[in-house]
């Protein structure tokens, strides 16, 4: 009978660890010039995409200047050029105006754009 109750113990501790894990399926984070990269010291424009619409996002980074372009899930995102050469987690939030859960992160590298990446992606 103990043996019955710790594996079920078990079993249902597993859905909760699993309950509590940020969902991130459905959600892509799509970056406009560089593939998982910022420039540093210019503005970057990431878009949050779902295949559900869970209601409107946040994107979070300590050190950045975030602004969502209005009426999208764009954003612009300006890093410190002191930061270049790091890798920085940006964390998606997704709220339904009462609750808000964190449904993405993702490690970004943060680099210093040559000319021709200035040139190339028209950065500003």
């Amino acid at each position: 009978m103990k043996s019955k109750l710790l594996f079920l113990f078990f079993v249902f501790a597993a859905f909760a660890v699993k309950a509590q894990t940020p969902q991130v399926s459905g959600v892509t984070v799509k970056f406009k010039d560089c593939k998982d990269t910022l420039f540093a010291g210019y503005n970057n424009v990431i878009s949050v995409k779902s295949k559900m619409n869970t209601g409107t996002y946040r994107v979070v980074f300590d050190a950045a200047r975030i602004s969502q372009v209005p009426n999208t899930t764009d954003f612009n995102v300006q890093v410190p050029s002191q930061l270049s050469g790091q890798t920085i987690d940006l964390i998606i939030y997704s709220t339904d105006g009462r609750t808000e859960k964190e449904v993405a992160r993702k490690k970004v590298k943060v680099v210093t754009p040559t000319a021709a990446q200035i040139t190339q992606y028209h950065l500003q």
